[in-house]
């Protein structure tokens, strides 16, 4: 009898688990194309609040931080931009998407070095990332500009 209330019990808790499972990952999925429809709309904050949302769900959901980080940009805000690639970055360390937005956002912060750090590592994972390129030129007369 006891054996088969252990079994009873544990097949309840995995029936849990997996609907709870279950029911977390259809919400990120909603909340993932909510945010989406949300920047394309132009709602970057409405678009914050929903990708938010899943980094609650899952702090290692990359995308979800990339995403958000695309929408500081657009606000403007390259600094939390950058904070966002990284976290990204963080989880996902070869994102050539994540690495490009960081370094055009440290383009946008005057921080030249840095964005080509960031550019240089795109083009080591794929060479021919033609916006790279033009970002690297860009930063590049800026810093001559400077020494000179």
């Amino acid at each position: 009898m006891k054996i088969k209330l252990l079994f009873l019990s544990m097949f309840l808790i995995f029936i849990i688990f997996t609907i709870t499972f279950a029911f977390s990952q259809t919400t990120m999925t909603e909340w993932n194309n909510k945010g989406k429809d949300l920047f394309n709309k132009g709602d970057y904050e409405g678009a914050i609040e929903c990708f938010n949302k899943i980094i609650e769900m899952d702090p290692t959901s990359y995308q979800a931080w990339f995403n958000k980080g695309k929408c500081y940009y657009k606000l403007g805000n390259y600094g939390k931009a950058v904070g966002c690639y990284d976290e990204a970055l963080k989880y996902k360390s070869d994102f050539v998407a994540a690495l490009n937005s960081k370094g055009e956002a440290l383009n946008k912060l005057g921080k030249y070095s840095e964005a080509l750090v960031c550019f240089n590592k795109v083009l080591s994972n794929t060479t021919d990332h033609l916006h790279a390129k033009e970002e690297i030129a860009e930063a590049e007369a800026v810093i001559d500009n400077q020494t000179n």
